[in-house]
């Protein structure tokens, strides 16, 4: 998972091969083939529903200070900002631009123990909400506020995106503070292998968004989707 602290510096890139190796570098047999699931969701303030800052009561960097000092997670910062978690058994809780909460899973063989690994999730944020004036959202997109009602994440490659993105599509800041997903980390053994897939995923995405489409609101106004997310 890398070093506690998230603001050293990583090997410049400076030739094509070290990205092929970096991937190739992942592969593994299929004995040792595992699953890891992302949950993201959106944190509201209980009372008006608003939104939460990253500094405040409630806000992000007091939640996951209750987390540390529950004794299951360390904290990794940024500079010296607060912004994620780490579990012994590699698991985290990070951030997203807006201040997505997202649980990043540990990997596992089967899915009965990523189920099992979402309820502990669950009943961590049913602890923060009785302890907090917090609830949860578990939404493709903020239903209800726009993006300039969204304050940013003190994370420092955030700031390099909040720049550069939206030189690429005029819904990169929606993208980046609006938005949840939910993922499925997979193993593969070689090339072809990923490829294979990469592309059943493809194949599938449509399938699964119209199965669970839950994001049709965009800042409290029908969007004229289903998902606006997707």
């Amino acid at each position: 998972m890398g070093a506690a602290n998230d603001g050293g510096q990583s090997p410049r890139i400076t030739n094509k091969s070290q990205l092929l190796d970096h991937f190739s570098g992942g592969a593994v047999g299929p004995e040792q083939f595992r699953v890891g699931t992302e949950y993201e969701k959106i944190a509201l303030r209980a009372t008006d529903d608003a939104p939460l800052p990253y500094r405040g009561e409630p806000g992000i960097e007091s939640l996951f200070t209750s987390l540390v000092d529950g004794g299951a997670w360390r904290a990794v910062h940024d500079g010296d900002a607060l912004i994620a978690l780490r579990a012994e058994d590699g698991s985290s809780l990070t951030l997203e631009p807006g201040g997505q909460f997202e649980m990043s899973g540990a990997p596992f063989q089967t899915i009965h123990e990523t189920v099992a690994e979402l309820r502990r999730h669950e009943d961590e944020l049913d602890l923060l909400s009785r302890q907090q004036d917090v609830q949860w959202l578990w939404a493709g997109a903020q239903p209800v506020h726009g993006v300039g009602n969204i304050g940013w994440m003190p994370k420092r490659r955030y700031g390099i995106m909040r720049d550069y993105l939206p030189t690429r599509g005029d819904l990169a800041h929606h993208m980046m503070k609006t938005t949840c997903t939910v993922q499925a980390n997979l193993d593969f053994s070689d090339e072809r292998d990923m490829g294979r897939k990469f592309r059943a995923s493809m194949g599938l995405a449509s399938t699964v968004t119209a199965m669970f489409a839950n994001s049709p609101l965009r800042e409290g106004r029908p969007s004229g989707y289903k998902s606006f997310r997707a």
